[in-house]
């Protein structure tokens, strides 16, 4: 009978330890999983900042073309003005020269 009762301890002491140790292991699965949850959210707002700063990027990169589009057309003119300010003064040098 004793042999029983001290069998019958020893599974009570073994029952009571599992069921502690279960609560421990659900504890840090919680916790596990809240933390899971937080870097899922963490993740989708890096997601959405990712694509505004890409769809802003995209709007530059536009705006610089467009920009750079309309500076070339101006040097262009420019150039076109330069040359034939050029050609008008080495005209009137010429003229001034003969005389």
């Amino acid at each position: 009978m004793e042999n029983f009762e001290t069998m019958d301890l020893v599974l009570s002491i073994s029952g009571a330890l599992i069921a502690v140790m279960l609560g421990v292991i659900g504890y840090f699965l919680r916790q596990f999983s809240s933390t899971v949850t937080e870097l899922k959210k963490a993740v989708d707002q890096l997601k959405i900042v990712v694509s505004v700063e890409q769809e802003r990027l995209k709007n530059t990169k536009e705006i610089l073309s467009s920009t750079a589009t309309v500076i070339e057309s101006r040097v262009s003119s420019l150039e076109n003005t330069i040359d034939r300010h050029d050609r008008d003064i080495t005209i009137l040098k010429t003229i001034h020269n003969k005389e």
